[in-house]
């Protein structure tokens, strides 16, 4: 979970997938779109990511590729180099001050690490890296998390906000059936 500022995004601060969520995964963008997967499935509402994971693995076609890096951001460096992304998209569970499943899609640049994070390695570092490797912008969708207790199921908004990103996901980039 990244603590986020309390500043008005760029963009999103809805509970719904609003315009600037559907242009920062939707398919009017280039390809492939890299979806970085970070959170902590044992942490409440920190696992926004590994549910996209899980629910996501091996339905998507190529334009969309994957990268669970979880609790480790850093791993989502060198996968997200060799995909060769024309569009970064880093998703996790933040804390802005909004209301539990409440999304913002926001540029990690020009900000600070949060003083406290569930990563070990901070997730705007990644994305800066990411950034000068592959020429490509790196946005942050995060998802506003209520509850990041150790043990502590997601909570309904926020699981439904996942669920939500998962249908629209699927929905765009769905694997075709071969044959």
């Amino acid at each position: 979970m990244i603590r986020a500022s309390p500043v008005p995004p760029i963009s999103s601060r809805c509970s719904a997938l609003d315009e600037s969520v559907r242009a920062a995964l939707g398919p009017e963008g280039s390809f492939p779109l890299a979806l970085v997967l970070l959170g902590n499935p044992w942490r409440g509402d920190d696992a926004v990511g590994p549910f996209l994971a899980e629910r996501l693995s091996g339905r998507l076609d190529d334009r969309c590729v994957l990268i669970p890096a979880f609790e480790r951001p850093e791993e989502a460096w060198e996968a997200a180099v060799a995909c060769r992304p024309r569009r970064v998209v880093m998703v996790d569970a933040a804390d802005f001050g909004g209301r539990p499943g409440e999304i913002r899609v926001t540029p990690p640049a020009g900000r600070e690490a949060p003083p406290l994070s569930t990563h070990r390695f901070p997730v705007e570092a990644v994305a800066r890296l990411i950034e000068a490797d592959t020429g490509t912008p790196v946005l942050l969708l995060l998802v506003q998390a209520a509850e990041c207790r150790l043990g502590a199921p997601p909570t309904e908004a926020v699981r439904a906000t996942a669920q939500r990103l998962a249908d629209y996901l699927e929905a765009v980039y769905a694997r075709k059936p071969s044959g």
